[in-house]
């Protein structure tokens, strides 16, 4: 009965896990992919939405293929899967990392400054330290 139960939380929590990143992706990422722009990052694709893209892109690579690291069955059944998009994780990370640590900078909202400053330094650390 123990085991039913715990098969039962595991799969609505990975169902919960699943379903609040595709929430996420459709209401906050997708808008920007559909061509939305805003003037608070400039105005010139160089300027600052070339770190807004590069964050939105890393940031869909590392929220989709996250979870997927910590499935049991995929580590050890397909184990060159979990290889090969644990290193395409490490780069969509990395490359949300550092893009959040230049928009920590130029946001005009001083909070989000802070608080976009320390995610992004933990990101790097904890893919960093996954790495090794």
């Amino acid at each position: 009965m123990v085991a039913v139960f715990n098969k039962l939380f595991s799969f609505l929590g990975w169902g919960l896990i699943i379903g609040f990143s595709i929430y996420f992706f459709l209401d906050n990422v997708a808008i920007y992919l559909y061509g939305y722009r805003s003037k608070n990052f400039g105005d010139s694709f160089f300027n600052n939405q070339v770190w807004v893209v590069s964050h939105l892109i890393g940031g869909t690579i590392a929220l989709f293929l996250g979870p997927l690291q910590f499935w049991k069955s995929i580590r050890t059944r397909y184990v060159q899967f979990h290889r090969t998009s644990g290193k395409i994780y490490i780069i969509g990370a990395i490359i949300t990392g550092l893009s959040a640590l230049r928009l920590s900078v130029v946001s005009s909202c001083l909070p989000c400054r802070v608080s976009l400053f320390i995610l992004a330094v933990l990101v790097l650390i904890t893919t960093v330290a996954a790495w090794f």
